[in-house]
């Protein structure tokens, strides 16, 4: 994963050519915090997909704070990056606009009115004049809609859900220093996968290259989360010693964690073996009871 590879290209699409691909389903319930999310379906892959609209270059006319396009520019690369990981949403397409074509474009079909109305309102304290556009898969909801709905989990499907999130977050790290920057359940994704996954950690036994293994951990929770809004990330190569204090609020929002216990773990891998085990030992209780 090379970051060449992900260059973001400064060449301004033809936005009405670019349209005629996607049809304009509804506005996305999680709005972004300057811009907008909305369900399309894209012609090209007979897909529905999410769509990340964003100011490219933004400038705050009332306070003079400056967010510029290399901002902008970040998120779509580290998008672009992370999309080949595990446990990341998937990145489609990513490319800018200028602002001028937005009326043409949406006005001629049912329904996409509300876009035009909603784009000068967002950016109406913004001296821009181009967009910036993320597709990217669609997602089934969140983990704030899971908390908020009181949808029905077993410990296994909990005890899945943090440990695949924080090796996620781990795995990113080690391979290219990514830190989210952001970590809440709103940006914490979800798609439904009957695929069983399996996960080995491994630790390096008194600081030689040889690896020891540790742990085999087994999810079959129906739930597969997922890193997503990469707004504030970074690739920056920070010298922390764990994520797991970014991970308190959603671990105690998702139950069945000690909190107390999780804080003086010092390392990343700590935290996971901790996690590993928990969630072996209630697919392990699981099991029993379908056999008594």
């Amino acid at each position: 994963m090379e970051l060449d590879n992900c260059k973001v290209s400064q060449d301004i699409v033809n936005c009405h050519k670019k349209f005629d691909n996607y049809q304009w389903i509804s506005e996305f319930p999680k709005k972004g915090a300057y811009g907008y999310i909305y369900n399309i379906y894209n012609k090209k892959i007979s897909k529905e997909t999410i769509l990340k609209v964003q100011p490219y270059g933004k400038k705050n006319i009332i306070t003079g704070t400056v967010i510029g396009q290399s901002d902008a520019d970040n998120e779509m690369k580290i998008s672009c990056l992370v999309s080949e990981l595990p446990n990341f949403v998937k990145l489609i397409d990513y490319w800018i606009c200028d602002i001028e074509p937005i009326d043409d474009i949406w006005k001629s079909s049912k329904g996409r009115k509300e876009f035009i109305d909603d784009i000068p309102d967002s950016i109406s304290i913004y001296n821009i004049k181009k967009l910036y556009y993320i597709e990217m898969e669609k997602y089934k909801g969140t983990i704030s809609d899971i908390i908020k709905n009181n949808t029905p989990l077993s410990q296994h499907d909990k005890f899945c859900i943090i440990f695949e999130l924080a090796n996620a977050l781990i795995d990113a790290y080690n391979k290219i220093t990514f830190t989210h920057g952001d970590i809440h359940t709103g940006n914490m994704f979800y798609n439904f996968n009957n695929t069983p996954r399996q996960y080995t950690l491994y630790i390096n036994k008194d600081g030689n290259s040889k690896k020891k293994k540790i742990l085999t951990i087994n999810c079959n929770s129906i739930f597969y989360p997922i890193w997503g809004d990469f707004g504030k990330s970074s690739l920056k190569n920070y010298d922390h010693r764990s994520i797991q204090y970014d991970l308190f609020d959603a671990l105690i929002k998702m139950n069945g964690i000690d909190r107390n216990k999780t804080r003086f773990f010092e390392t990343d891998t700590d935290f996971l073996i901790y996690l590993g085990k928990k969630v072996n030992k209630t697919e392990s209780n699981k099991k029993q009871k379908n056999k008594s």
